[in-house]
């Protein structure tokens, strides 16, 4: 599996960070607990999937298998990488994660890609 890949199915669309107490939605996103319930307050929405906007039926509860994921990932990453090794995989989540956002707002924003022409 590649690193994007792990980035991007365990990272919480609010956040950008590993999740943290995933829950799961009734229309199947994912987000940390204490983020999706921020979201919802903050933003007033009555229930609201913060990505599809759809209502959600109940509370989601804790996904404990991608919990468990998560856990054993970060265990993984601690155990096997060190010193230089962590800066390396730190600076390929941080590209993982920047074209994640970068993908995400264009689709959130429907802005279509613009050319610039360079000043001579």
């Amino acid at each position: 599996i590649n690193d994007c890949f792990l980035e991007k199915h365990l990272t919480c669309p609010i956040c950008m960070e590993t999740f943290t107490d995933p829950v799961t939605t009734s229309c199947g996103h994912s987000f940390c607990m204490r983020c999706l319930e921020l979201s919802i307050a903050s933003f007033q929405v009555d229930d609201a999937c913060p990505l599809c906007k759809k209502h959600l039926r109940k509370a989601p509860k804790v996904n404990n298998v991608l919990r468990d994921i998560v856990q054993e990932v970060k265990n993984t990453l601690s155990q096997t990488f060190t010193g230089l090794q962590r800066d390396i995989v730190q600076a390929i989540r941080r590209r993982c994660l920047a074209r994640f956002a970068l993908v995400f707002y264009r689709i959130k924003s429907r802005t279509p890609r613009r050319s610039y022409k360079r000043e001579s």
